[in-house]
């Protein structure tokens, strides 16, 4: 059990940099072009966690004339957020961020449902039984090697969470950015890292090994959910649609974020392959996220003591 609840700690503390969504016509199947959108107008405003969407939120205009405005901040802010305003909130659409937040949000009354025909799709463990959330991607956790330094200190590479519990390994960074940058500088031999494109462009531009974990992989999904009473919150119910009913626009999407995690919500989607065995993947009870987030959250701090980085 402490084992598996400091795994989840490794997940919540590399979700603390994650992202932005979208959807389709009833009337149409899951690949076919959106040719024709309700009638829909203004500004949708969306909170997500990254300002790199633009071409995704363009085409949703292009499709449907709704302009898009992009607000940067990160789920627990949005969570906060949401909860200061009272029922009334700033924004329509709420686009990436681990999806502890989102169920937290769902029990408080704040996000509103949206049901279309190609949420049938996706994995039932992907998208909450009553539509309030969905997830566009998941963000996995492994470990990340030096190969000349692991060499230069006769370091035995790690094969699983066990091989990490050697005192060797005692440091924790602040940053989920921390374990990519310290190992390819150089800094230190293994850290833990979130795992995506962008750090296997790394690995292979700083002589990096990237090892999924044999006893398991932790995995958070990430979100799309509508707030409730939104001021536009038709344009925001559909494009959840519009993003979900698209292969192409799923695709996308995890071009945008150079992630793969679609395949395993959805997979039926082509062109997308994933880079690790999905059988690693933990088996998790994802409505523990919600209820135990608090929790997880006050313990962070007094379990790293003095293993915290200092800067």
């Amino acid at each position: 059990m402490k084992k598996l609840f400091s795994l989840l700690l490794c997940v919540v503390m590399v979700l603390s940099l994650v992202a932005c969504g979208s959807k389709t016509d009833d009337t149409q199947t899951p690949d076919e072009p959106q040719d024709t959108a309700p009638k829909l107008s203004g500004t949708m405003k969306v909170v997500a966690t990254g300002d790199v969407y633009g071409p995704l939120f363009d085409a949703f205009t292009a499709d449907t004339g709704v302009e898009v405005e992009c607000l940067s901040m990160s789920s627990g802010e949005v969570l906060s957020k949401l909860r200061a305003e009272g029922g009334t909130p700033s924004a329509d659409l709420w686009f990436g961020g681990g999806i502890d937040a989102f169920m937290s949000a769902k029990d408080d009354g704040l996000l509103e449902p949206v049901t279309f025909d190609a949420a049938a799709e996706l994995g039932d463990e992907y998208k909450d039984t009553e539509g309030y959330w969905y997830s566009k991607g998941i963000t996995i956790v492994g470990f990340l090697l030096n190969n000349s330094l692991m060499e230069e200190l006769g370091l035995t590479a790690p094969e699983s969470w066990d091989d990490l519990t050697d005192s060797q390994y005692a440091y924790y960074g602040k940053r989920g950015s921390d374990p990519k940058n310290k190992v390819s500088s150089g800094e230190f031999a293994v850290g833990i890292s979130y795992i995506d494109a962008s750090i296997e462009q790394a690995a292979e531009e700083n002589d990096l090994t990237i090892v999924y974990p044999s006893d398991g992989m932790p995995w958070v999904p990430e979100g799309v959910a509508v707030f409730k009473n939104a001021e536009n919150v038709d344009a925001a119910k559909y494009f959840v649609e519009w993003l979900f009913s698209s292969d192409d626009h799923l695709r996308q999407l995890a071009e945008i974020e150079q992630k793969n995690g679609i395949k395993v919500i959805k997979p039926s989607i082509e062109g997308i392959e994933l880079s690790y065995d999905p059988t690693l993947l933990m088996t998790e009870d994802l409505s523990l996220f919600g209820s135990q987030r608090t929790e997880i959250l006050d313990r962070f701090e007094p379990l790293m003591g003095d293993k915290a980085a200092a800067e």
